[in-house]
């Protein structure tokens, strides 16, 4: 049985869809304010992944912001908890990927 992170709980029914179908092993709240964990990682490829009842997006060391990304600055409607990323950012590390999964989840939902 695959489990939360931070607080062992078993997997809802629609986390065990995304664990299946992205490889997600770690399922986080993108930010201490949040409700729900709907950030997760793929150990096996390093992506982190955003998601909410609308869209679901992966980002990796590597990844680019690009003009009219969700989570490109000035693109968003509103932050509640995450990072703005200026268009041209490059993620230089998992935690840069974290908090770009963690600012998509916030903004497509």
């Amino acid at each position: 049985m695959i489990l939360c992170s931070i607080y062992e709980t078993p997997l809802l029914e629609g986390q065990k869809e995304l664990a299946k179908k992205y490889g997600i092993e770690v399922f986080e709240k993108p930010h201490p304010g949040s409700q729900i964990k709907h950030i997760g990682l793929n150990p096996t490829t390093n992506t982190w992944y955003g998601w909410s009842h609308r869209a679901i997006a992966g980002f990796k060391v590597g990844d680019t912001v690009k003009k009219g990304d969700v989570i490109a600055d000035g693109n968003a409607a509103y932050l509640r908890g995450g990072r703005r990323f200026p268009v041209g950012f490059t993620a230089k590390s998992l935690q840069d990927a974290r908090d770009m999964a963690a600012t998509f989840a916030d903004e497509v939902s």
